[in-house]
């Protein structure tokens, strides 16, 4: 599809190189939502119905960016807590705790753990409450919010990676083909990939 003279394409251009600029600043779905936005915002403007798909591509991708997140967080949470203090017993529980870790529950928008929520459906601290002192007890609540908080850290630099990657490769993409396909193409293979890194299919 040749943009044609409206203009749709320096608008384009000129949404992701602000997106861009907003990659130290904003949280990695905050990056996600501002995109969809201005593009919903343009389809409107310009009436650019050709613009849809990339909308709802956007869409889907920060679902599977919840997906990625809570996969990562449960993995970078038991590697962090087999580095932490807790004594071995009491940490394999937690580790299985680990396994409960849901995005919707236990994290709010910008992806922080509610941990009141998470404290309550932990298993292991409803058992052990009754058994160890207060001090010990606020300690390992301490080293479980530490274990979670850097696999947070390190899970949202990685979401924070793929946003970069793709502002890069779609800015690059438009301004060498000149086509509003050239967006539709990109997010396609951005969203293929991620599909494939967070759901093990489609397989080619």
């Amino acid at each position: 599809m040749s943009v044609n003279k409206s203009g749709v394409l320096e608008r384009l251009l000129s949404i992701f190189a602000e997106v861009e600029g907003q990659l130290n600043q904003s949280h990695p779905r905050g990056i996600l939502a501002l995109l969809r936005t201005r593009l919903t915002s343009t389809l409107s403007t310009y009436q650019e119905y050709g613009l849809l798909d990339s909308v709802l591509l956007i869409s889907f991708l920060r679902n599977l960016f919840d997906m990625r997140f809570e996969q990562r967080v449960r993995i970078l949470s038991k590697e962090e807590l087999a580095k932490s203090s807790i004594r071995p017993g009491l940490k394999s529980m937690i580790v299985r705790e680990f396994e409960g870790l849901d995005v919707d529950e236990h994290f709010d928008y910008d992806y922080i753990v509610v941990f009141d929520k998470l404290e309550a459906d932990m298993t292991t601290l409803k058992q052990i409450k009754g058994i160890v002192t207060e001090e010990e007890y606020r300690a390992i609540q301490n080293e479980i919010v530490n274990c979670i908080s850097k696999a947070i850290e390190k899970a949202l630099e990685e979401l924070q990676q793929v946003n970069q990657g793709l502002l890069e490769v779609t800015q690059k993409e438009l301004r060498e083909k000149q086509t509003i396909q050239a967006l539709d193409d990109c997010l396609r293979k951005f969203v293929r990939r991620m599909h494939i890194q967070v759901l093990g299919w489609p397989s080619n």
